[in-house]
């Protein structure tokens, strides 16, 4: 049940202002979900004056050439992720990964948090992620993201994999427990914060303070701890607090 409201959820937003749109981009949905696809297929276009050009295939078995030899445009395939385990997952994405010809793009929407698959996706050519809370208004940003070569992932979830592959590099660069007494209540909050990849206005906003009275904070934790930055200190406080 907590799925499919969490599903609906995708479908929802409000109308989005012009420069947030790529138009003229050709977006292939992939899934069995053809019902739920064209309904927000329609939802981009009505509500949000989308302007891109879309397809909907049940598989990707089904993307023949003459699908994308429209012209030189690339193409996004984005694979619906509803209701597949990692497994199943795993298995689209390497078919995904042999089938989409060199040159086009691919997505995962529908895609849950809690996978853990996303460094693999990004080895498989996957470029964008796109979860079941995420709005039209971040499936366009994405979109002109991906287009223009970058890649589309949760600033939460990018931290969460440079801290992963940093951590092992720095064994003894933190000694363990050290340092913390000096720290402040409050700081100790910010930087548990800062672990979970969160983004100076929305720690402002958890700890219902201004975003200059963080940068204070912030300022003052690096001294203390003697960081340089939000990267070394969120390595600091994953060995510290």
């Amino acid at each position: 049940c907590s799925k499919e409201i969490s599903r609906e959820t995708f479908f929802l937003g409000n109308p989005m202002n012009p420069k947030q749109h790529c138009n003229g981009a050709h977006i292939c949905l992939v899934g069995k979900n053809r019902f739920q696809n064209e309904m927000f297929i329609t939802t981009l276009k009505h509500m949000h004056q989308c302007q891109n050009t879309f397809f909907t295939i049940a598989s990707l078995s089904d993307a023949t050439e003459g699908l994308w030899r429209n012209d030189n445009r690339t193409f996004i395939f984005y694979l619906d992720c509803f209701g597949l385990d990692c497994r199943k997952l795993d298995a689209l994405m390497a078919f995904a990964c042999q089938k989409v010809q060199t040159g086009n793009l691919m997505a995962l929407f529908n895609f849950t948090g809690d996978t853990g698959l996303e460094k693999k996706a990004l080895r498989y050519g996957v470029r964008g992620f796109f979860y079941l809370d995420d709005t039209p208004a971040d499936f366009c940003r994405g979109i002109r993201v991906m287009l223009n070569g970058e890649i589309w992932l949760s600033r939460k979830k990018m931290s969460e994999m440079i801290l992963a592959e940093l951590k092992p590099l720095l064994p003894d660069r933190y000694p363990a427990k050290a340092g913390t007494e000096h720290l402040t209540a409050r700081e100790k909050e910010v930087l548990t914060h800062l672990t979970k990849g969160a983004s100076n206005e929305t720690i402002a906003s958890e700890l219902h303070i201004s975003v200059h009275t963080l940068r204070t904070h912030l300022y003052h934790i690096y001294r203390k701890i003697k960081v340089h930055n939000r990267i070394q200190a969120s390595l600091w406080a994953e060995n510290n607090l």
